[in-house]
């Protein structure tokens, strides 16, 4: 009996790792449909982001990130930030999280006195206020995507790529 189920078990991690046709049993992507997905969170971030902060400048690149899967994985990143006025400082992270859940973000058990996290479709999202400033208060945003396998022409082009992508325009 302990025999039969073993060889259940086997069957059905064959059948999730082969279903997945990824490495390390990961998904598979592309890196085009990786990084659409971090610039779809990047403008569905945005209304919450604006609606709480009135940024007055805002900074944004993007780029493919080796990660845990293996060789060919990778996830697409997202760092910026937005400069926001002086009186963010002291209700700016409640302001943040309240927009953000309002506009369909799941609110992370990590937010803090300086930082909400939150997740949607299975992309991260993390708002950080950084220091003030003479052009008010900084604050970081960083958008991460779902760890992926890429085959081995796709990963290849992102290992030789151009780098960081300028999502300034985007927000």
């Amino acid at each position: 009996m302990r025999i039969l189920g073993c060889v259940v078990a086997l069957l059905v991690l064959s059948a999730c790792s082969a279903s997945s046709g990824g490495g390390a049993g990961g998904d598979t992507s592309d890196p085009a449909s990786q990084a659409r997905l971090g610039k779809e969170a990047l403008e569905a971030a945005r209304p919450g982001i604006t609606a709480a902060l009135a940024p007055t400048d805002h900074s944004f690149g993007g780029s493919h990130m080796s990660c845990r899967l293996g060789r060919n994985s990778f996830e697409y990143t997202i760092n910026g930030g937005v400069i926001a006025g002086a009186d963010t400082w002291a209700a700016g992270v409640d302001a943040v999280s309240d927009e953000l859940a309002r506009s369909g973000w799941t609110l992370g058990t990590s937010a803090n006195e300086v930082g909400v996290q939150a997740e949607r479709d299975g992309v991260s999202l993390y708002v950080q206020r950084q220091r003030r400033s003479e052009d008010g208060v900084e604050w970081r945003v960083q958008i991460t995507t779902p760890c992926v396998s890429y085959s081995e022409e796709d990963a290849d082009a992102v290992r030789g790529g151009s780098g960081t992508d300028d999502l300034t325009g985007d927000f």
